[in-house]
């Protein structure tokens, strides 16, 4: 019996038991030794860490899973549609990973063979697999004398193991669908003493006080908090930044309100838990409080101040195109943007990495809207010489679907939230838009609310369980996904719908030379290459576009789910703006998805109103799942053309 079927039936048989049992059941049980009984439960220790369960070894008794009813049945969802699926292979490597970057062991092949009980090559080979996982945080593996250990540069380290854990937070999401700081303590709580996360919370809390501000919003605050800890935990072990030559925009950081604020928060670490920071600690730790900080006021922020406000003013008239909305006055809009934007500017130019635990439920909620804020985006990327990734362009998304839902606007209700920023926007228009039947709504953040608020309204809708039975209360997700939306229509059946019409420009873009279909390429360089090579042809695009097209993908891949990728250029490579459509006849791998349908843009934006139309039209032509179904099965231009004009 291979190895992982035995962890497998041996996480089974503990989930299943009722009563403690010793060893020697589960030996007897899987014909395996006490030794690797032991081995299993120290691997099961591992996998229960994003999880409320944990197995009691009971004096005479034995070992028993303990933990509610409800997680022991999480875990058994996660075990048969993750676990259950990997080999043994991937769960030593995920094991190596973590004790190799995440504890800063140093470790032996000759008893990693041991432990494992596997060939040599197997551990060679699964040392190679994260030394290229390493690679991608820009850290290696090194072999001497001692062992096996982790090398690269500080900077790299405290960024690397702050994805991670945060890798292990959106597991943890994934599994419970809810989130907070309870959840992001467990996991972190493997790696940093919990000594840390107190200071941690501590030094958040004395920045919000000196800058009179708070965090954007709760993903912020778990992701800032994060890498304070582990900040604290290296600076505390002596691992030190090296000192090098800042950028000017490092330095520029001098000047920005929160600078002041950390050297005081620097001495305060001196003053009261005896910390002393390095002249680089300081510099680090800045960048991070101002890549997820905002000032009120623009101006104080950034010398592109004007720029910045001028390319919001575009990207929202762009958007309002798009969808068919016109979200060019809404104030809330632009202040959002605004205040997401600037420390995004100091985020991405200092190379700081934000992530949305959400973005897949994003993108798969909102692919069309997410596809054409890639595009839209793009303005921003042009003008302000930046790559936007999908997190960022997920938390842009955040923003103008709570704009788009605040358009059709009316109604009353109480909302219990346990969030703050753009993410409760989102939760409180989604919920006002599918409540037309009500006049008013009020929200209320659950830490500031008195139960006796609530006597007052018909009845609540709340992402949190709260002890209140006066009135009907409706429980959600933080996403209010499909279901919640049913749920509220259950009560309140009429909804407002919008329906855009725009002309539609695709049939004047395409013609023989770029409408292809069932194509026969094997992998994603190809397919770019031979898109070049039409444009180039044509004198669409100059020299350049292919690689800003391979640069985009590096950054941020442009699949968009349902086996759809809309790759693009810079627009300075664009002589005259053209849609390619590419179909397969069999799927390529583009990222991490599979892939046959390929739209290409070459977009220059010289004609504004123009681009804005076919941007609609894409939009138009990529949110029905219906088109994309039609376009896959379609083998003749005649049958295409069709469908386009349908649209």
């Amino acid at each position: 019996m291979a190895a992982n079927e035995n962890l497998k039936n041996f996480y089974i048989l503990l989930l299943d038991l009722k009563e403690p049992k010793q060893i020697a059941y589960f030996t007897q049980h899987l014909k395996v030794s006490t030794k690797t009984i032991y081995n299993y439960l120290k691997e099961l220790e591992y996998e229960l860490r994003p999880f409320d369960l944990h197995v009691e070894k009971r004096r005479g008794e034995g070992y028993l899973l303990v933990g509610a009813e409800d997680e022991r049945d999480v875990f058994r969802r996660y075990l048969e549609e993750t676990y259950l699926t990997q080999d043994f292979t991937d769960f030593r490597r995920k094991e190596l990973l973590e004790n190799l970057l995440m504890k800063d062991e140093t470790v032996s092949v000759r008893k990693l063979v041991e432990k494992y009980d596997v060939a040599k090559s197997s551990i060679v080979n699964d040392l190679e697999y994260v030394d290229k996982v390493l690679q991608k945080n820009e850290l290696f593996l090194v072999r001497d004398k001692s062992g096996t250990y982790v090398s690269g540069k500080e900077q790299h380290i405290r960024s690397a193991k702050r994805n991670y854990v945060f890798e292990k937070f959106k597991e943890k999401l994934s599994a419970k669908e809810s989130y907070d700081l309870k959840t992001c303590k467990a996991i972190l709580a493997n790696y940093v003493a919990k000594r840390y996360m107190e200071i941690a919370e501590e030094m958040i809390t004395f920045v919000n006080d000196k800058l009179s501000c708070e965090l954007m919003d709760d993903m912020y605050y778990y992701q800032i908090f994060i890498q304070f800890a582990i900040f604290l935990d290296r600076v505390e072990k002596e691992h030190l930044l090296i000192q090098t030559t800042y950028r000017p925009v490092v330095s520029e950081l001098h000047r920005l309100k929160t600078y002041p604020v950390t050297l005081e928060l620097a001495q305060w670490l001196k003053n009261t838990y005896g910390i002393a920071l390095k002249d680089q600690d300081v510099r680090w730790l800045n960048a991070r409080v101002s890549g997820v900080y905002h000032e009120n006021d623009i101006h104080s922020v950034s010398r592109k101040a004007e720029e910045i406000r001028s390319q919001l003013s575009e990207f929202i008239e762009t958007i309002s195109a798009v969808v068919g909305e016109n979200l060019n006055d809404d104030e809330e809009l632009f202040k959002g943007l605004q205040q997401h934007v600037v420390p995004m500017m100091t985020r991405i130019t200092n190379k700081i990495k934000i992530t949305n635990p959400f973005l897949p439920q994003i993108k798969a909620q909102y692919p069309a809207l997410f596809s054409v804020l890639v595009l839209a985006a793009s303005t921003f990327e042009n003008s302000l010489n930046i790559h936007l990734s999908d997190d960022e362009i997920s938390f842009l998304l955040i923003h103008v679907q709570a704009a788009i839902e605040r358009y059709n606007l009316s109604k009353k209700i109480a909302i219990v939230i346990h969030s703050s920023g753009a993410n409760a926007d989102l939760v409180e228009h989604r919920v006002k838009r599918n409540l037309p039947r009500f006049d008013v709504v009020e929200t209320f953040n659950l830490d500031d609310l008195k139960l006796s608020y609530l006597d007052d309204f018909d009845f609540i809708i709340s992402t949190v369980e709260i002890a209140y039975d006066k009135k009907p209360v409706i429980l959600i997700s933080p996403l209010v996904d499909e279901y919640d939306v049913h749920k509220i229509n259950q009560i309140c059946a009429d909804t407002s719908k919008h329906k855009e019409s725009v002309k539609n420009l695709l049939l004047e873009t395409l013609d023989k030379e770029t409408l292809l279909l069932k194509q026969d390429y094997e992998d994603k360089d190809t397919v770019l290459e031979k898109i070049h090579t039409i444009f180039m042809r044509n004198g669409y695009v100059s020299e350049g576009f292919l690689a800003s097209m391979k640069e985009r993908e590096r950054m941020a891949p442009t699949e968009m789910g349902n086996g759809l990728a809309i790759p693009h250029g810079i627009s300075k490579y664009v002589k005259k703006e053209k849609i390619l459509v590419m179909t397969l006849k069999k799927p390529i791998v583009w990222d991490k998805e599979k892939v046959d349908i390929i739209i290409c843009l070459a977009f220059n934006f010289a004609d504004k109103e123009r681009s804005r139309k076919l941007i609609s039209n894409i939009y138009q032509f990529i949110k029905s799942k219906d088109t994309i179904h039609r376009v896959r099965e379609c083998t003749t231009e005649k049958a295409f053309y069709e469908i386009v004009r349908s649209l």
